[in-house]
């Protein structure tokens, strides 16, 4: 993709980029959420509730998070989200990556964050 940065009227000279996302730019979230629409882990028994609506994980931009009430949860997520990653050429920000704990109705949920952050 090619990019253009702009000041009043001053365009620079196009450049183009194939890591992340552009802060800048307004489109390259929706592009991003769109390359990552087709991540489907499978449903676990201690995945989180909202209503009657199974939430496994989550993501905006360049940015997810994968979601439980259990560390086997966590897990059995990750071990979906490995293949999916390096099929579409993701790399995982170790760094970048935690694992908070949440209370949600005095249950437990294990959210691991991670970031898409750039393609190899």
């Amino acid at each position: 993709m090619r990019y253009y940065a702009k000041m009043d009227n001053t365009l620079s000279t196009p450049f183009g980029s194939d890591i992340s996302i552009l802060a800048s730019d307004g489109t390259s979230p929706s592009v991003w959420d769109f390359f990552g629409s087709d991540f489907r882990p499978c449903p676990h028994p201690d995945d989180v509730h909202f209503g009657d609506h199974q939430i496994l994980n989550v993501e905006h931009a360049d940015d997810g998070v994968l979601w439980s009430t259990s560390p086997a949860g966590i897990q059995m997520h990750c071990n979906d989200y490995g293949p999916w990653a390096s099929k579409k050429g993701l790399l995982t920000n170790f760094e970048e990556s935690k694992v908070p704990m949440l209370a949600l109705r005095s249950m437990a949920a294990l959210m691991l964050t991670h970031c898409l952050c750039y393609r190899h």
